[in-house]
């Protein structure tokens, strides 16, 4: 990688290279003193002039950076108005960290080792950004210099702020979310304990590693095999935040850059977003360490299965495979009062709620078993299907510590740390979904 590696091998050379990846990887590292971090102005104006060494034609991202944003804190804004569909950051593929990269570094020889980073590209991400983190002369200083010293990700969450989230699906999710990561890292704990490593592979490195990756991860087209796709983290682009809107967003093959359009009109001084896709409250919190209020994507995750003793069990499990539907599986509600339930969800209830063997035949029929996913069935069968729902919409509100009362009043305290108050936002949200899913089977019923 350039004149780093240029200067480990020359190292190598005089003192015997390690035969060992893990060696290897323990002779980088060096401890980095707590003040060591730069103005982010300079710092990103140096990525830049790495960028531009490249004499990539298409891409002139400091002139990007002086014409339509400057940074402001953990975020992007316009210094000028920007049109929509207007290009406005163009980043290239060298200076982007990706798993490609990693197999190119001096990490190459341990993923070929390992089963884990073998399979698993995001923890192969992370170590390789931890790993240069704590190099001499990274390639990458400069931009990993930008990135928050913490996170709000759950792996930085206190048991006060576990507690919050009791009632929601999100508790159990977000619990394993730092399970696997303490378990990844007690795995490369103990491999590196033979290396240098073992001195500053510690669970704080660890999991600001993993939290970078979770937070600002993004997938291109593989340098080595176009075909696949790799995580990649992309300097100054993963700077912006979410907003409602559109992918705007595209990797350009013939130019070898990452691009990203404006998704609409940004005023001179208005903060510059971009949308991270269709992803509800629940996983935005869980993976990235925030919600948003108004997304329109909200809705609340569900999980129904057919129960084992149930005396129909196998032609229900039959029905639902001709359908492409689990028998057990998380299942969705959404926002719109209108309809929370999609055809999927219906479908699988239908099934569920099939009570005999005259049921099964009718409905298993190859001319009947597709309109078990319309929007309307059999109005008897449906009825059956919202009276579930409702008791059990009313026993998932219920379910939660807290009412929509105490979270409004909650929210109303501006000491509220921005942890707790992402999972009192995300109750709110979840409960108005199952509000509006019980008036609407309320509705169905009458």
């Amino acid at each position: 990688m350039g004149k780093r590696g240029q200067k480990h091998t020359k190292k190598a050379a005089t003192g015997g290279p390690p035969s060992d990846p893990l060696d290897i990887l323990g002779s980088l590292i060096r401890p980095i003193a707590p003040n060591k971090r730069h103005e982010l102005n300079q710092l990103v104006d140096k990525l830049f002039e790495l960028a531009s060494n490249f004499g990539h034609d298409a891409v002139t991202p400091k002139q990007l950076w002086e014409e339509h944003l400057k940074i402001r804190a953990l975020g992007l804004r316009a210094t000028r108005d920007i049109a929509q569909s207007e290009l406005v950051i163009a980043i290239p593929r060298k200076v982007i960290m990706s798993v490609d990269t990693a197999r190119q570094s001096e990490m190459g020889r341990l993923i070929e080792k390992d089963a884990m980073l073998q399979t698993m590209n995001n923890v192969t991400l992370a170590l390789h950004l931890l790993l240069e983190k704590t190099s001499p002369a990274s390639f990458w200083e400069p931009y990993i210099n930008t990135l928050p010293p913490s996170y709000h990700t759950v792996l930085y969450y206190t048991e006060e702020e576990f507690n919050a989230l009791k009632g929601s699906p999100a508790y159990l999710d977000a619990l394993k979310q730092y399970k696997f990561v303490a378990r990844q890292y007690a795995y490369f704990y103990k491999k590196f304990q033979s290396t240098m490593l073992k001195d500053y592979f510690t669970f704080d490195e660890y999991r600001w590693a993993v939290s970078t990756v979770m937070t600002r991860q993004n997938q291109i087209p593989s340098g080595e095999d176009p075909q696949k796709v790799v995580n990649a983290l992309v300097p100054f682009w993963d700077m912006a935040n979410h907003e409602n809107g559109t992918i705007s967003t595209d990797f350009d093959t013939e130019g070898d850059v990452v691009k990203c359009m404006a998704f609409r009109n940004f005023k001179s001084g208005e903060p510059f977003r971009i949308f991270y896709g269709e992803r509800n409250n629940h996983d935005l919190l869980v993976h990235n360490g925030f919600v948003f209020p108004d997304n329109r994507f909200n809705s609340l995750q569900i999980r129904l299965g057919i129960s084992k003793n149930d005396p129909l069990a196998q032609d229900k499990y039959d029905m639902l495979s001709r359908l492409v539907i689990s028998p057990q599986g998380q299942f969705v509600i959404g926002k719109d009062a209108d309809q929370p339930f999609d055809q999927l969800l219906l479908a699988f209830l239908r099934v569920m709620c099939l009570q005999s063997q005259d049921e099964i035949d009718l409905w298993s029929h190859e001319d009947k078993i597709r309109d078990l996913l319309n929007p309307e069935a059999d109005p008897d069968l449906d009825n059956k299907v919202f009276q579930y729902m409702k008791t059990r919409c009313d026993l998932l509100l219920k379910s939660y510590p807290t009412s929509l009362e105490e979270d409004e009043k909650a929210l109303q305290n501006v000491d509220l740390p921005a942890t707790l108050k992402s999972c009192v936002i995300l109750r709110q949200g979840e409960k108005m979904v199952l509000k509006n899913a019980i008036a609407y089977c309320a509705q169905k019923l009458q």
